[in-house]
């Protein structure tokens, strides 16, 4: 037990840290990497693809949601479709497929070129929600059914069984358990890793803010 005379101190201590950093994480007494929504610019013909993954992320009920803005002086994230890109900011061993980047609240995806008309890419989905996790603040899993691992759980993970007309595109236990430790919030109950399949489907989560 801590002696009496050190209590004040302690507790001013604690709000001056909530004060100055924003909501403080019991676990890691640091503050969460993102507060509210997080606004992110995508002006890349991937729209399906990555407001599935965002709708993803925010169906979960853990993390900020994702919100997204039409002007990028508003936003927080931004996406920008170039394998040319991709391939000079990957600083891995091996060769990437898209990356992202934190610093602070603002964050960058790049995503691969894409040409002609979207279609529906559920290892694109995937590959988008592993790199949104790391904008969250998620570093890679070393476990092999989690979208944070290298291979997002694709060939790893095994058999899902996935009900009709669904896919697997969010992210996955590990994935989950991370973020609950980074932001203190628990998961929605009725969570599960399943988008639409049919293309015509809009995700509701991953809200259109005008701007």
């Amino acid at each position: 037990m801590l002696p009496f005379r050190k209590l004040p101190l302690i507790l001013l201590s604690s709000l001056l840290a909530f004060a100055v950093g924003g909501p403080v994480l019991a676990h890691t007494g640091q503050p969460a990497p993102w507060v509210g929504e997080i606004r992110v610019y995508n002006p890349t013909g991937w729209q399906r693809s990555v407001r599935d993954a965002a709708d993803a992320w925010n169906r979960t009920g853990v993390t900020p949601k994702f919100v997204f803005v039409h002007d990028a002086r508003h936003a927080q994230v931004t996406v920008t479709a170039s394998t040319k890109a991709v391939a000079a900011r990957c600083d891995e061993t091996y060769t990437c497929d898209a990356f992202a980047r934190r610093r602070g609240r603002r964050g960058a995806i790049w995503l691969p070129t894409q040409v002609g008309e979207e279609v529906l890419s559920p290892p694109l989905v995937r590959l988008i929600v592993h790199e949104l996790g790391h904008v969250l603040g998620l570093r890679h899993e070393m476990h092999d059914c989690a979208r944070m691992n290298t291979d997002t759980g694709a060939r790893l993970c095994g058999v899902l069984r996935v009900p009709p007309d669904t896919y697997a595109c969010g992210p996955l236990q590990h994935d989950i358990l991370a973020a609950e430790r980074l932001y203190g919030e628990p998961t929605d109950p009725s969570y599960r890793p399943w988008c639409s399949a049919h293309p015509t489907d809009f995700p509701t989560g991953a809200t259109l803010q005008l701007s």
